[in-house]
């Protein structure tokens, strides 16, 4: 896209990252402690949460789909959709709980 410099600003390269980071959560009207890894993570989780596969969401922000699928996963649609299946199915020779002297058991599968 044309940048020269990692970190640039109107074609020359910023100073201070740190400086630079201050201003931009200034401007942005962002709360106190915002840090540049909060917008890493924020990112991170709405891609997952928007269905983005891992692989891609870890090339966007410069880290492996290991990584990606062991701190974000769990917000992925697809992960949750799987889990909430498996545990609202009934094994197949499952047989229903029953009451039993006021107490609720279920057979050991």
């Amino acid at each position: 896209m044309g940048a020269r410099h990692v970190v640039e600003f109107d074609g020359q390269p910023v100073q201070s990252i740190k400086t630079a980071f201050g201003r931009v959560v200034e401007l942005a009207a962002l709360p106190p402690g915002i840090v540049p890894y909060s917008l890493r993570h924020t990112c991170a989780t709405w891609k997952m949460q928007a269905g983005e596969p891992a692989w891609k969401v870890g090339g966007f922000i410069g880290t492996s789909e290991a990584m990606i699928r062991k701190h974000y996963g769990h917000h992925s649609p697809d992960g949750l959709r799987d889990t909430a299946e498996v545990a609202t199915q009934r094994p197949p020779n499952a047989k229903a709980a029953v009451r039993r002297e006021g107490h609720l058991t279920a057979p050991l599968l």
